[in-house]
């Protein structure tokens, strides 16, 4: 049986290069995720897990992805000779993954991608051009755009205070080497 998170980031690579994109994007996660959540692929898979996660979420996967699919379209781009790489938004879902796993006290499971790749879709994050200042989160170690409640500036993952005048902490560790 294949490590789920790399047999994640191939069902990902091909939702990408079938669409013509030059890199893997959280939209190709979240599509390859609603597809791991079907039984035919329970050998490589905890679909049970996933199944209850979009369930929790209010989601039928197969509608989900029929609809996020139409929403990415075609990227236009010549299917790439070797394997594609990881947009930097992509490495962001991977680095929120490892931090809302390690929060947990586990290894990052698919579980931890499908949380992560939704909170940077809701929350936003690097996507060309900045939408506004990012500040680094001291509890999760995560950059963030800051959201206001009740007048102070919290972290939309954790609900930490933001608060700037701190070092910023190290970044969250991604076991996936950088090239992908």
């Amino acid at each position: 049986m294949m490590d789920p998170i790399l047999a994640l980031m191939t069902l990902a690579g091909s939702e990408a290069a079938v669409a013509g994109y030059a890199e893997i994007t959280p939209a190709h996660l979240l599509i390859a995720l609603s597809r791991a959540s079907e039984s035919d692929l329970e050998s490589q898979f905890d679909t049970v897990l996933l199944q209850g996660e979009f369930a929790q979420l209010g989601i039928e996967p197969r509608r989900f992805r029929r609809r996020l699919r139409a929403l990415v379209g075609k990227g236009g781009q010549p299917p790439p000779d070797g394997p594609l790489h990881r947009s930097a938004a992509c490495k962001t879902v991977f680095a929120w993954a490892h931090t809302l796993a390690t929060g947990e006290g586990k290894p990052p499971g698919l579980e931890h991608f499908l949380r992560a790749a939704f909170a940077l879709l809701a929350w936003g994050g690097p996507r060309g051009e900045a939408r506004g200042p990012m500040d680094t989160c001291q509890k999760c170690g995560l950059a963030v755009q800051a959201v206001v409640v009740n007048g102070r500036r919290q972290c939309p993952t954790c609900g930490a205070p933001l608060d700037t005048t701190h070092a910023a902490p190290r970044p969250p560790i991604d076991d996936i080497p950088v090239e992908l």
